[in-house]
């Protein structure tokens, strides 16, 4: 079931933890469990050095909305692709799903405000690509579903998530993008599968807490997820 059927959310625990006022089967919580990647069976390995390298790609078009000194800002990408490791960190119960690394955003076009481009470059071919960011996957229950989904939580390592530098324009300068953004898995935990994709909308939006220039933003649009190589993998 995609959190896209769940009503609107009803409390933030935090940028990782969220209540949501659900559907029929009740009330949905995102909650730390343990999670594993593994793939045939076998878990990626215990470090970055042995995880194992992703592989991304553009599902549908992925737009960021926010305000940018009083005036809407929209830029749409065309294409994504990510480059680090996925790897499983800790033991036994405490075990989670953890990775590390960019993603570089393709085919950006400045929508608003009026006139802008993105670092100088003509619209519908601009790139962006984000500082260093950690993955972190909690899971998503609903109702008495025995089964979680993962829910795959973007932060970044150090003070931000990216910068926008719009040039040409009245809001010309140079604004931050900061905080969360969480992804929701199509396939639940234990499904395999050669793609994983993951889908940003309004409810995810609302898990997290990115910024744009300090104001509240949000990504929606969906991302394929697969490993170089192509073999299938899961969520433990």
């Amino acid at each position: 079931m995609s959190l896209k059927k769940l009503g609107l959310v009803a409390l933030m625990v935090t940028a990782l933890f969220a209540v949501f006022a659900g559907n029929s089967l009740g009330a949905t919580k995102l909650t730390t469990k343990k999670a594993v990647w593994s793939n045939s069976g076998v878990a990626f390995g215990s470090t970055e050095g042995t995880g194992k390298e992703p592989k991304c790609s553009a599902a549908s078009n992925l737009v960021l909305k926010g305000t940018i000194i009083g005036s809407e800002a929209e830029l749409t990408a065309t294409t994504v692709s990510c480059a680090g490791r996925l790897w499983n960190e800790g033991t036994g119960e405490s075990t989670m799903a953890v990775g590390k690394g960019t993603l570089s955003f393709g085919g950006i076009t400045v929508n608003k405000p009026s006139g802008c481009k993105l670092n100088g470059q003509t619209n519908g071919s601009a790139t962006l690509t984000t500082e260093s960011l950690t993955i972190d996957v909690q899971m998503h229950d609903v109702g008495e579903v025995e089964t979680p989904i993962p829910v795959v939580v973007f932060k970044p390592v150090g003070e931000k998530f990216a910068t926008i530098k719009l040039t040409g324009c009245a809001a010309e300068g140079s604004y931050k993008v900061t905080g969360s953004s969480v992804g929701e898995a199509s396939n639940n935990t234990g499904v395999s599968a050669v793609n994983q994709p993951l889908t940003f909308n309004t409810t995810t939006n609302e898990a997290g807490s990115l910024t744009l220039a300090g104001n509240p933003a949000t990504i929606t649009g969906q991302a394929n997820n697969e490993l170089v190589g192509g073999a299938a993998f899961q969520v433990n």
